[in-house]
């Protein structure tokens, strides 16, 4: 889903092939996934921001979690790209992660319906681009009222309904610029 951009966008994905573009005026992050959610047909919704990128096995990872343990979304660990450096998340070097570590599954850790309601209600540890959801768990979508934050809107209203199952891996598959 292309918010409106004014770049060259349009071209570049046509030569990359197999990829449905849309093209929308600009009305904010939160108003652009929630119509490429409407567009969807996927049981699987993640959504990569232009200035991200995912490692090649982000998906296969983050579905074979969801997958093996029934869960409604995982989420991986990812690093800042600033200034040519790279930076480790806030959520891994502040240590935030440190009192849900309750049930390890290989690279993975799984959380309770209380553990991800708890987490969610103290930080959003899920930024939009390290995020994969099953489709049926998602209640409305992103805040599209919201600047920043419309992915925290996103989780808080799913956890907040009813118990949602979810893991986490410190693992960075992705790079946030």
């Amino acid at each position: 889903m292309d918010d409106g951009s004014c770049d060259d966008t349009a071209r570049r994905v046509a030569e990359a092939g197999g990829v449905e573009y849309h093209y929308k005026t600009n009305r904010g992050q939160g108003a652009a996934r929630n119509h490429g959610l409407r567009l969807a047909c996927g049981e699987y919704i993640a959504s990569l921001d232009s200035d991200d990128l995912w490692d090649p096995d982000f998906l296969a990872r983050s579905v074979e979690c969801l997958e093996t343990y029934q869960l409604d979304f995982v989420f991986t660990n990812w690093e800042k790209v600033r200034d040519g450096r790279t930076l480790r998340s806030e959520w891994l070097r502040d240590g935030k992660w440190k009192p849900y570590r309750t049930d390890r599954r290989g690279e993975w850790w799984l959380l309770t319906p209380r553990q991800v309601r708890k987490l969610f209600l103290e930080r959003c540890s899920a930024p939009s681009s390290s995020l994969l959801l099953r489709r049926n768990s998602i209640v409305s979508g992103w805040g599209e009222h919201m600047q920043i934050a419309d992915d925290w809107y996103l989780i808080l209203e799913m956890v907040l309904r009813r118990p949602c199952r979810a893991a986490f891996s410190l693992t960075p598959r992705g790079e946030n610029a």
